[in-house]
């Protein structure tokens, strides 16, 4: 079974990452034909920018949530200092790369939406998918190979719902924000606590969509690299294709 495991000094920021929790068993995504001949024979995936989701609120969604519990809960100092923050992320969560997963199986309302074929993906595969998959940059008159994780920081976890859970976790990461701000924090807690906010913006959704019972797993780019390899577009949308080496199997 699968485990997070968080090294922090804050034991604040380690409860909120525990709150985002990671598959603890397999996966299904739900496709059409031809996506799902890519996914079974080529060992390829393509994951949608966010920015080119059918509903462009939902990035928008996390960030809202934040912006508005740090009125309630900070100083209008603090407030902005916050925002400063969730303002210099809001470019790299908009060009982040996400799939999108289910817990449910042979559901009527997804086979609707997304198409009739379902893929089950073993627990592994989104920790498969940051650790081994590799991308071709051009190099020159040729290509070099990079993994995954040397491009982008990795988000997965189950999508949260429930507003009042929601206010709860955006309540404590404003508290913490709090606290630490004006104190000696530890570098590896600055760094999990930006991660805390990506978790936050990327698994929240809107209520009325929890008929999804979503799982997440997204790549939100490194700074230092230029979001413009192995992109393509496809009726105005943005896809980066990886390979991933995960076993996934068909349902019949």
């Amino acid at each position: 079974m699968r485990k997070q495991v968080h090294f922090v000094e804050n034991n604040k920021i380690g409860k909120l990452l525990s709150r985002f929790r990671i598959s603890q068993g397999p996966l299904y995504h739900y496709t059409d034909s031809n996506a799902s001949i890519n996914i079974l024979n080529k060992k390829q995936i393509y994951l949608t920018r966010a920015d080119h989701f059918l509903d462009n609120r939902e990035i928008r969604y996390g960030i809202n949530l934040l912006t508005e519990e740090s009125k309630k809960v900070l100083t209008e100092n603090e407030s902005k200092h916050l925002q400063i923050i969730l303002d210099a992320l809001s470019e790299r969560f908009r060009r982040c790369f996400i799939f999108c997963f289910t817990q449910i199986l042979n559901s009527t309302k997804h086979i609707e939406i997304h198409g009739n074929n379902i893929l089950e993906f073993t627990e592994n595969f989104p920790a498969e998918l940051a650790n081994m998959s590799w991308h071709s940059m051009p190099n020159g008159s040729g290509y070099s190979l990079y993994y995954s994780t040397d491009l982008y920081k990795t988000i997965e976890g189950y999508v949260e719902y429930d507003l009042f859970t929601q206010m709860s976790i955006a309540n404590e990461i404003c508290q913490v924000f709090k606290e630490t701000r004006n104190t000696d924090v530890h570098i590896v807690d600055q760094f999990h606590f930006i991660d805390v906010i990506m978790k936050f913006i990327i698994l929240c959704k809107e209520p009325c969509y929890g008929w999804e019972k979503e799982y997440r797993m997204g790549l939100v780019s490194n700074p230092s690299w230029e979001s413009i390899f192995e992109n393509i577009r496809d009726n105005g949308k943005v896809f980066i294709k990886l390979i991933t080496p995960t076993e996934i199997k068909k349902i019949e």
